[in-house]
């Protein structure tokens, strides 16, 4: 995937992109956060719906972020996935060191890119934090209320990252 969106990019085209997530693993988040702040070219983020959880860190790596006025975007922090599994103190432990790692580089983001109140992180650590459109430019998480509109003339394209991709015949 890195090779073939590096490739598009050679061309020096900015991107568009309409990004929708409910979230997943901080590890893929802070992944595609980075690659972001480091990709070639212009990279447009535009939240059409909703953005939770780390899906929030990954809209933040790019240069221009544009939110619908009918969008959402929620903060947490980082939570234990299935805590009903039977873990060892050890285990616990680990987990427990995992999640303060995680919740450290994810909070390091935050700081950098938003403009919090001290009353907004308060809030942030006791729940979830839900923003709107106009909240979120307020706090820097975007640069304006816009919807996605694809620039005349260009090619759209659906990457769903998520979906296995067919096997080939050998």
């Amino acid at each position: 995937m890195v090779h073939w969106v590096g490739g598009m990019a050679l061309g020096g085209s900015p991107l568009h992109i309409l990004f929708q997530s409910s979230g997943g693993s901080v590890t893929h988040g802070v992944l595609l956060y980075n690659f972001l702040r480091t990709f070639p070219t212009d990279v447009t983020l535009y939240n059409g719906g909703s953005l939770s959880s780390i899906a929030v860190i990954a809209f933040l790596g790019a240069k221009h972020r544009r939110v619908s006025k009918h969008a959402t975007f929620m903060l947490h922090r980082t939570r234990l996935l299935n805590p009903t599994a039977a873990l060892t103190v050890k285990a616990l432990q680990s987990h427990a060191s995992h999640l303060a790692i995680d919740d450290q580089r994810t909070e390091l983001i935050l700081r950098e890119r938003l403009s919090l109140t001290d009353a907004q992180w308060d809030e942030l650590d006791r729940n979830e934090m839900w923003l709107s459109a106009d909240e979120a430019v307020a706090v820097g998480l975007a640069d304006s209320v816009a919807e996605f509109v694809p620039p005349p003339k260009s090619q759209l394209l659906d990457f769903n990252l998520f979906v296995t991709p067919p096997q080939r015949d050998s």
